[in-house]
């Protein structure tokens, strides 16, 4: 039950479709149907796949930007809380990190601007359609606000890691738009707990993935092996000698500091390994690893 099944392509993107999608379905539907009957059931089953269609789109917006910056997917997933494009790798600079983070919400816009048209144009003359077409613009305005919710890993704490980035670098930017994201987990289950037990759910989801991201970014600033082992790149003769950079001090609870002493750029022959850092451990071993420039 709780796996993924395929539902075709669109655009040339493969669509899944989580199992739980299915049960939530169920036990919703179940619950109009004996508590308000047959036609609340089919409401509530209309409305369901109009989100689950609304978010598909969501996801076709990122993963249209994302091509364009040669980035290519192995599909989105929907989940009851939502869906997630698999996009083959990060974004390399935060211009693309912003752009294919908008463009989920963009494409809510857009189509929540073509719904309210419809009722401009057509009003009354859709009959039965009219409520149909006013739910829809509802769902998209509401996907779309939610979504820029400044909150890793949601579209918002996207798009403020690439704000960030241009200002502090990919590593710190991270760092702080996971915090963000854990914040407002919090915040969402607190919400949850008297409003919309949904929220506790997206509470959770958000909070582990925000955790997780952390976790990835300790792991990459603890990343290091003995200098005396470290293969050093090849310097052109006499030309672009490693030049010391001074890095920024490291204050509590920040993962993103610098353990020691100096930073220092590597140029090399074929420019492969931007940068690197040499640290000093509390045991006095030194050890080399990436430089967070990224």
């Amino acid at each position: 039950m709780f796996q993924s099944y395929d539902f075709g392509r669109l655009f040339g993107v493969q669509v899944r479709v989580h199992g739980s999608v299915f049960l939530l379905l169920a036990v919703l539907v179940g619950v109009a149907l004996l508590g308000q009957g047959a036609a609340a059931a089919v409401d509530t089953a209309a409305l369901l796949v109009m989100v689950l269609g609304s978010v598909t789109l969501h996801e076709l917006g990122h993963i249209g930007v994302a091509r364009l910056f040669g980035n290519h997917t192995d599909g989105i997933t929907l989940y009851p809380i939502g869906g997630v494009a698999q996009l083959t790798r990060p974004s390399r600079t935060a211009v693309e990190e912003v752009l294919v983070a908008a463009a989920g919400p963009a494409v809510n816009v857009v189509l929540a601007a073509f719904a309210a048209l419809g009722l401009l144009l057509l009003g009354p003359a859709l009959g039965a359609l009219e409520g149909v077409l006013t739910t829809f613009l509802w769902v998209n305005v509401v996907l779309g606000l939610f979504n820029l919710t400044p909150a890793y890993p949601m579209d918002g704490g996207r798009i403020l890691r690439g704000f960030l980035w241009s200002f502090v670098g990919n590593f710190k930017a991270t760092w702080w738009a996971a915090r963000a994201g854990q914040g407002f987990a919090a915040a969402f289950a607190a919400l949850g707990l008297v409003a919309n037990p949904m929220l506790v759910l997206i509470a959770a989801f958000v909070f582990f993935q925000a955790s997780a991201e952390l976790t990835r970014l300790r792991a990459l600033r603890d990343a290091g092996y003995p200098v005396d082992a470290a293969p050093r790149p090849e310097v052109a003769a006499g030309k672009n000698q490693p030049r010391p950079w001074s890095a920024p001090p490291r204050w509590p609870g920040d993962p993103t500091g610098p353990f020691d002493l100096r930073a220092v750029a590597v140029h090399t022959v074929h420019t492969p390994w931007g940068s690197y850092q040499e640290v000093e451990l509390s045991d006095g071993r030194r050890m080399r690893r990436p430089a967070p420039s990224w």
